[in-house]
């Protein structure tokens, strides 16, 4: 077996909120991880896909992102948008 180097191995609390809600559409399920050790930065989760980005809490995307990121339409890019704008102030 190979050597493993150890580079960072830490243990901290962190703040997660769940958050689901529904459109006309979708159901959508999210958790957000937010840590000191990643900055101003919020790990977003879709629990449904476990596709996932990081965003600053000041500069969100365009919905484009979130549809590339999420692996969703343009339209439920735009819903997780509207709704990220609002919760992520």
């Amino acid at each position: 077996m190979s050597e493993v180097n150890m580079i960072k191995d830490e243990t901290e609390n962190t703040s997660v909120r769940y958050v689901s809600f529904s459109t006309e559409f979708r159901r959508y399920d999210f958790a957000f991880f937010e840590s000191a050790t990643i900055d101003d930065k919020v790990v977003i989760i879709d629990l449904q896909s476990s596709h996932y980005t990081t965003v600053k809490k000041d500069e969100l995307k365009s919905p484009k992102y979130y549809a590339h990121h999420f692996r969703v339409n343009e339209y439920e890019a735009e819903e997780i948008f509207e709704y990220l704008k609002d919760t992520l102030k």
